[in-house]
């Protein structure tokens, strides 16, 4: 019987493409935490990212979001606007024309939201985030960091069952970062969902995470603390993060 506390979980899941093997017989089970994923370019971490949210189904293996299964062997068996997992991207896929509400409603209008409701579920979302008296904001009118706080508000407000988030403060400063990864863990401790935050930055990852698990070559290298990543790094590349959190906190 599967434990109903692991929202997510990931068994033997292979992703093929061509003759390159992009994650390997992959094993993962997610709760209500916030897991950093790490690891060097072409590890799979952003094919994770997809193979959780629906756009990629695993050549191998399967995907459950709770007790539903939801892809398997080569299948997308649940399609990405029914999981209710929520993404936050990189470039943010915010839209230019829209306001910050308009943002932040436009999926709250696709699944037949009553406008009473939207107007509630978005002034909630952006207290959340300290956006208030920033409603009718069009993206271009907002800082680097507010358009940040617009994805993580727009993501949330869909009260999904799981968060992610693909390098979400690459493109900031370190003060802003500071300021955001603050906001990120007050927030993510309240909603109490599983996150998957993938980072390059080994602080960013100590700060926000309960558990970093890191990739190599599409399988799991490694997982723990960050205590325990620098304690007893199995890898090269474990060793080298670890040294880079250690000389940033210097």
């Amino acid at each position: 019987m599967s434990d109903a506390s692991q929202v997510l979980r990931l068994e033997n899941v292979s992703v093929r493409r061509g003759e390159t093997l992009v994650l390997d017989r992959l094993t993962l089970s997610l709760g209500a935490e916030v897991v950093a994923l790490v690891g060097p370019s072409g590890s799979g971490k952003t094919t994770l990212l997809r193979v959780l949210l629906g756009l990629e189904a695993p050549t191998e293996g399967s995907v459950r979001i709770g007790e539903q299964l939801a892809s398997k062997g080569g299948r997308v068996l649940v399609p990405c606007e029914e999981r209710n997992v929520a993404m936050v991207f990189q470039d943010l896929a915010l839209w230019p024309h829209l306001s910050v509400r308009g943002n932040l409603e436009y999926g709250l209008r696709a699944r037949g939201v009553k406008p009473t409701t939207r107007a509630e579920r978005t002034a909630q979302a952006l207290r959340w985030v300290g956006l208030e008296g920033k409603e009718s904001r069009r993206p271009h009118e907002l800082s680097g960091g507010e358009r940040q706080r617009v994805a993580i508000a727009r993501a949330l407000v869909l009260d999904p069952v799981a968060l992610l988030l693909d390098e979400p403060l690459g493109s900031l400063d370190i003060a802003l970062k500071e300021e955001l990864l603050a906001v990120f863990a007050t927030l993510f401790a309240e909603r109490q969902l599983p996150v998957v935050y993938v980072t390059h930055d080994p602080h960013e990852a100590a700060r926000i995470a309960q558990r970093i698990i890191v990739l190599e070559r599409g399988q799991i290298a490694q997982q723990g603390t960050a205590a325990e990543l620098g304690h007893a790094p199995a890898t090269p590349f474990v060793e080298a993060f670890a040294r880079a959190l250690r000389s940033r906190d210097a």
